[in-house]
């Protein structure tokens, strides 16, 4: 039977499978915060609101920084992909490369219970 990992929450074992989890990575000569930072900050139409959540102090406030902004009108369209690169970055990282493959065959599954959908 193959083992579900699904608790990505601080203080765990596996937090560091969080878009939450603060790790510094960078694209294009921007230096992101966390994967949430970038995937917030994709988001927007404009480059002084993408600005805005890329200096967010926390995760959390790029994700509510991220609720406010208008929206690029592919969104719905592209957010899977912009989530796959952001996390082929985020796991450049030596360190959290060899925790994301200590996992195995594992199935990793982000559950969280406030309905998160994106």
């Amino acid at each position: 039977m193959t083992d579900i990992i699904r608790n990505f929450y601080p203080n765990t074992d596996y937090c560091f499978l969080s878009n939450f989890f603060e790790c510094e990575f960078t694209f294009m000569g921007v230096v992101y915060k966390s994967v949430e930072h970038y995937f917030q900050a994709a988001k927007a139409v404009n480059e002084k609101s993408a600005q805005k959540i890329i200096n967010a102090k926390t995760p959390s406030i790029a994700k509510s920084l991220g609720r406010t902004i208008v929206k690029r009108k592919d969104w719905e369209d592209i957010k899977i992909d912009v989530m796959r690169f952001a996390l082929k970055l985020k796991f450049q990282d030596k360190v959290l490369r060899e925790l994301l493959l200590e996992t195995g065959d594992a199935i990793l599954e982000e559950g969280n219970t406030w309905n998160d959908v994106w």
